[in-house]
């Protein structure tokens, strides 16, 4: 079975939410579906999200073209835009 190739963006953006401050601000924070929270400052790339994806949830090809087969196109919207 081929799987769909994920670019960086649709990866961290299905497994990460942006943290928000006390004033419903982003900050430099992620959190993946799994609680952890990592660092990424803006405009640096995902290559820090990428390496706990790739770490800690090796089927996600899997896991996100399962979601994508199911109907679950939200995933490849980025959250402002889902709030629009």
């Amino acid at each position: 079975m081929s799987l769909i190739k994920f670019s960086s963006k649709s990866i961290c953006t299905y497994f990460f939410k942006v943290v928000v401050d006390e004033a419903s601000q982003p900050t430099d924070y992620f959190r993946c579906q799994c609680g952890t929270v990592r660092k990424q400052a803006r405009g640096t790339g995902y290559s820090n999200l990428l390496n706990h994806v790739r770490k800690e949830h090796p089927d996600y090809a899997t896991t996100m073209a399962a979601s994508a087969r199911s109907g679950a196109l939200t995933i490849f919207v980025d959250s402002k835009s889902q709030t629009v």
